[in-house]
């Protein structure tokens, strides 16, 4: 995946930014930057399940890029996910790396890793100024 740059990103309504891979193959490192704002809200407003995110995943024997995001202020709201994740025999989850001066997590947001193997899965927070939750 390219990186994706922006001064503001806005996910919302059960919107996906994800950089997935499957078969045997290995996903790139997906790498979010934003100067000002990124903010991951809700869900899907057609069946209220589909969360809005931004990760990346492997299924059936690869491994998972990591996902490197970077911003001044990361807001994840209303069931708003950030993930690495890997299913499957095999599948390795990426890593996370998340850099902000300041996370706000609210209403059944979440940052998570899941793995099937034991490898791969690791959230590394470095944040500036505040985490709120």
């Amino acid at each position: 995946m390219s990186p994706l740059e922006s001064a503001n990103l806005s996910i919302i309504n059960g919107s996906r930014v994800a950089a997935d891979t499957s078969g045997t193959g290995n996903g790139g490192t997906a790498k979010v930057t934003a100067s000002e704002k990124i903010i991951i809200d809700g869900k899907s407003s057609t069946d209220n399940k589909t969360r809005s995110s931004l990760s990346a995943s492997s299924e059936q024997g690869g491994k998972a890029g990591d996902l490197n995001i970077s911003t001044r202020v990361l807001e994840v709201l209303n069931g708003g996910q950030i993930a690495v994740s890997s299913k499957g025999e095999n599948s390795i989850s990426g890593n996370m790396l998340l850099t902000v001066d300041s996370l706000l997590l609210k209403n059944q947001a979440s940052i998570n890793a899941l793995t099937e193997s034991t490898e791969g899965g690791f959230i590394n927070l470095k944040v500036a100024n505040e985490i709120v939750f």
